[in-house]
Formats: structure tokens, sequence, C-alpha cells
């Protein structure tokens, strides 16, 4: 459980960084994921700012809630 946390963690804080520094109009490879996923980008793209602040969010809740052994 804990090394899925840190998987999901990581998985969002590269997409709110490439969503940040990048440019997701040109990426042409998600078409190869599907029209559900090009129709996600398409609304992860025109909420921008916003999206890249709550993936930071919980981004952080993960990590402020992952257990230590």
């Amino acid at each position: 459980m804990n090394q899925f946390r840190d998987l999901t963690m990581m998985g969002m804080i590269i997409l709110a960084i490439a969503l940040l520094v990048g440019q997701p109009e040109n990426w042409n490879w998600v078409n190869m994921l599907g029209p559900y996923a090009v129709q996600g980008l398409y609304y992860l793209v025109v909420s921008r700012p916003w999206d890249i602040i709550i993936l930071f969010a919980l981004a952080l809740a993960l990590f402020m809630t992952r257990l230590k052994y």
C-alpha cells in the first residue's frame, strides 16, 4: 500500500510539473491512450492553474499521511 501511495504521489508531482512547464497541447502520444485520455487532458489544459495547485495539494496530502516504518 505504501508503494502504491508513493507511486501515485510521484505521478501527481510529475504531471503537475509537466503541466506547469510543458506544452500539453503538443503532446501527441496522448492520442494512443484513447478518447477519454484526450478529453481528460483537454480539461486539464483548460483549467491549468487550478489543476496544478490541486495536484500539488493532493501529493502533499499523500506525503503527510504515509506510514513510517
